[in-house]
């Protein structure tokens, strides 16, 4: 999501924003909050075990936790509890290196792809980081970068990779080899506009968190645009994202929703209907603006702490 480096003075101004927007979110009663914070690791720098911009996250079927860093263009594999387990990468364009690393996915056999925003490729490894193969993603507009300014990608039970792309003002998916199957956009339904967190539910229903409409918009297995999951039921009656949201879903097909500047967790059900909300903080209790997220097969939810370069780990509540 980070194409490009703003000024230091529309920095300001943006972090400003994020702070007023998030200054006064109100809480929700204690009966209404199921989440507790269980774990949290992670601190400033370029260490093992840390990070720069932690934003794509993920987690594979072992509970063993991804992490991707925009930064420093480094991967990094934690457990559960995050004990630091190994990490790959760095900045360059070469194989297995990266320079505008944006999101990470695992699929079912341990196959992990990272997207590559400014290098406008996937790349494929081993749970391990070992380099598989890759691929370009060549939008057919240019938007910031020639096509992948934002973005996030997933995969499904099957082994295909979904790409969410501002250059096509919409959803690409791939099989694991790189090749072409179908397009989700306006042609069967429904244009995005900046698409960022993208995740698939065991049906093939795609999930996509589609920015600046503020929604997120579902397509069915086919391709074909689904009715978006509302807003408007949020206890901020409205997703701030500012270009950066992430969705993922659980094994009984829950939605959560990653609200970035409102710095919230949703929940919804399976059909949509919002369930409960909770504002994002650490140990310390400061509030947190989740730049990704990811569900494990517990129910257990991973916040990647964009700002603060941590992991927070929320596990329900008995």
């Amino acid at each position: 999501m980070e194409g490009r480096r703003p000024g230091s003075g529309v920095l300001v101004v943006l972090v400003a924003l994020l702070l007023g927007m998030t200054v006064g979110l109100s809480e929700l009663s204690a009966a209404t909050i199921q989440y507790n914070l269980t774990a949290e690791w992670g601190k400033t720098g370029s260490g093992e075990g840390e990070f720069l911009r932690v934003a794509g996250i993920d987690v594979d079927a072992g509970g063993n936790v991804y992490t991707s860093d925009g930064v420093l263009g480094r991967i990094q594999r934690f457990s559960s509890e995050g004990t630091y387990l190994s990490g790959w990468g760095g900045l360059g364009s070469a194989n297995g290196r990266f320079t505008g690393l944006q999101d990470v996915a695992v699929d079912f056999a341990g196959n992990v792809y990272a997207l590559d925003l400014a290098g406008n490729r996937v790349q494929r490894f081993s749970g391990d980081g070992d380099y598989v193969g890759g691929w370009d993603v060549i939008g057919p507009t240019l938007v910031l970068s020639r096509s992948l300014p934002f973005g996030g990608i997933a995969t499904d039970g099957s082994g295909d990779v979904y790409v969410a792309s501002s250059a096509y003002s919409g959803v690409v998916v791939f099989d694991g080899g790189g090749n072409q199957k179908r397009i989700m956009n306006v042609d069967t339904g429904a244009s995005l506009n900046v698409p960022t967190g993208i995740d698939v539910n065991g049906d093939g229903v795609t999930y996509v968190f589609d920015t600046f409409n503020r929604r997120i918009q579902l397509y069915a297995a086919d391709g074909q645009a689904l009715a978006p999951i509302s807003d408007a039921a949020t206890p901020d009656t409205v997703f701030r994202s500012l270009a950066r949201g992430d969705v993922d879903v659980d094994a009984a097909g829950r939605v959560y929703v990653a609200d970035f500047a409102n710095a919230r967790i949703h929940r919804f059900a399976a059909d949509g209907t919002f369930e409960h909300s909770f504002v994002v903080r650490d140990s310390t209790g400061r509030i947190v603006l989740p730049g990704g997220i990811a569900v494990d097969s517990s129910g257990n939810v991973y916040v990647a702490a964009y700002y603060l370069n941590k992991v927070l780990k929320f596990s329900p509540a008995a």
